[in-house]
């Protein structure tokens, strides 16, 4: 029993968040759905597409950019911001 419950011990994950950086950020995500826009139009471009363009989940997505429009308008601002620091 002691080795089981040794065992048991080491094969538990840590608490909180893990350390490592996930592969994709959200400057690499707003540039893929961009391409989207682009190419597909407002109507064309689902949150589904973008989330299968960046390998990520779609409810990721949603959570840190609401729907379709709020993913634009950051989109717009964070084009925007990028061209005014152009400047």
């Amino acid at each position: 029993m002691d080795k089981k419950e040794n065992t048991e011990n080491t094969n538990k994950r840590k608490r909180g968040r893990p350390n490592e950086k996930s592969g994709i950020d959200q400057g690499a995500i707003l540039n893929k759905a961009l391409k989207e826009f682009s190419k597909h139009g407002y109507g064309g471009t689902s949150i589904n597409k973008i989330s299968t363009q960046c390998a990520v989940n779609d409810s990721l997505l949603h959570y840190h950019f609401g729907n379709k429009e709020h993913f634009l308008l950051h989109n717009k601002r964070s084009l925007y911001l990028t061209i005014l620091k152009l400047k």
